[in-house]
Order: structure tokens, then sequence, then C-alpha cells
């Protein structure tokens, strides 16, 4: 039997079209904004223009520790390895806003208090409607080892947009002037 041979003329170029790189940006974030921010980030090895499509995204920003753990001898290098890649995300992170920001990290050895702050404030500042944030240890928690939420972020215009709120393993001080009623 012969083999056909390919052709390189315009009947060749349609199949290979790529149509989705054709529509308009925030068509494609708005696409991308139903992926997870992994899935999104994948995107980028695309081409040029997908690039940093992904940091565009509004839907969600979930950072999950325990997925990042594999060995428990490098326990410190991971935790450190997991706020400095926190850190680059929201660094790289153009949206004015997100829908949800969902952090779970284990507290234990590293001082960490300063880049969650950040996170917190960086989350209240692009209008996020659920914050979750789960800081228990994975090997029991101390009372000396928790967090202590900002409290320069507990004014109640922070909290405009949110509609959900989770803290495990966090202490919430409020002073008697205030309220978050």
């Amino acid at each position: 039997m012969k083999k056909g041979k390919r052709r390189r003329g315009n009947e060749t170029n349609k199949f290979m079209e790529d149509r989705i790189s054709q529509m308009p940006d925030e068509i494609l974030v708005s696409i991308l904004s139903l992926l997870t921010m992994k899935e999104a980030a994948w995107t980028s090895i695309l081409s040029r223009r997908w690039k940093n499509m992904w940091t565009f995204i509004t839907s969600s920003l979930e950072f999950d520790w325990s997925a990042v753990v594999l060995k428990l001898e490098l326990l410190d290098v991971a935790r450190k390895n997991f706020v400095r890649w926190v850190n680059r995300v929201l660094e790289s992170h153009q949206a004015l806003i997100i829908n949800e920001f969902r952090v779970g990290f284990d507290l234990d050895g590293i001082n960490s208090k300063c880049d969650i702050d950040r996170w917190i404030n960086f989350a209240l500042g692009k209008g996020v409607k659920r914050l979750e944030l789960n800081l228990a240890s994975f090997w029991g928690n101390s009372p000396e080892g928790r967090y202590a939420f900002p409290s320069h972020s507990l004014n109640v215009s922070s909290f405009n947009s949110l509609t959900s709120l989770s803290l495990t393993y966090v202490d919430v001080e409020v002073s008697g002037d205030m309220s978050l009623q």
C-alpha cells in the first residue's frame, strides 16, 4: 500500500490553526479562572502570549503546603521553599480582585509571621470574598506556635468584600474599642 504524502498547503493549515489563541485576553482569563492555579500556570509554556496570562486569574489562589511535603528530613527546607513560592506567585499576580484565597501551612520551625501578614494584606487588598487560613501543625499544636492575625488588618473596611472567613490555629485579638460587626 502506498503511503500518502502530507500536504503543506492551506488544507493542512486549517487543521493546525490555533483558534483559542485568537480569542481576546478577557475570555482567555475567564477560561483560565476555571482551572486550578497550578493548571492555569502550566499554560504559560504555550507561547509568549500565554506566559503571564495566568497571573490575571480572579477565581482562586490556593496554596496547600501538604502537597509539597515529601521527606521529613527536609521539612525546614520545604517550608522555606513553600514561603518563597507563595511570595513569588503573589508578586506576579496582576488581577485587581480575587474570589478566594486559601493557605494551608504548617508553622512549626519557621518564623513566617511577616510573610503570612503580607499574604493576608494581599488578599484583603484584592477584595477577597473567601479567605481561609489553616496554619495547624502536622505534629500537634502548641500555644506558642499559634499565628496572631495582624491587628492592623482588623478594620471594617478591610472586610467589606469578605463573605466567608475560616481561621484554623489562628489567634484573633480584638480590642475593647473595636467591633467586627
